[in-house]
């Protein structure tokens, strides 16, 4: 259950992550297309109305900058989480393993393999 959920949640984030970089995308169109318009320099002209617009425009693409980052790096983590999960944990409900393996041992004197089993 802890790998699905894991899954799951990895596929929420890159979802979410999807959504912010649409919306950075569209806040970056925005403000390109109110710049663009003739006679609009906010540096010299700060006053200008269509300025607050452009600055509204350009903190909505920085933050959704910011989280798209977020998202798709935890979408990276929960994957790798469930990966992780999925290869070293047992499942516990599965018969136990039979035959024989090596284990490593290692210890401040040295290291070596233990082969251990069912002969």
């Amino acid at each position: 259950m802890t790998v699905v959920s894991l899954a799951v949640g990895a596929v929420g984030a890159v979802v979410a992550g999807v959504v912010f970089k649409l919306a950075q995308d569209s806040a970056r169109t925005d403000a390109q297309t109110l710049s663009a318009n003739p006679g609009v320099n906010c540096t010299a002209n700060p006053l200008d109305p269509i300025c607050p617009q452009i600055a509204d425009k350009k903190d909505a693409y920085d933050r959704d900058r910011v989280l798209t980052v977020v998202f798709f790096g935890a979408g990276a983590a929960l994957a790798a989480g469930a990966l992780a999960t999925a290869a070293l944990l047992r499942n516990e409900h599965a018969a136990p393993l039979g035959g024989s393996r090596l284990v490593p041992v290692v210890s401040a004197g040295g290291a070596s393999l233990v082969w251990t089993g069912h002969f």
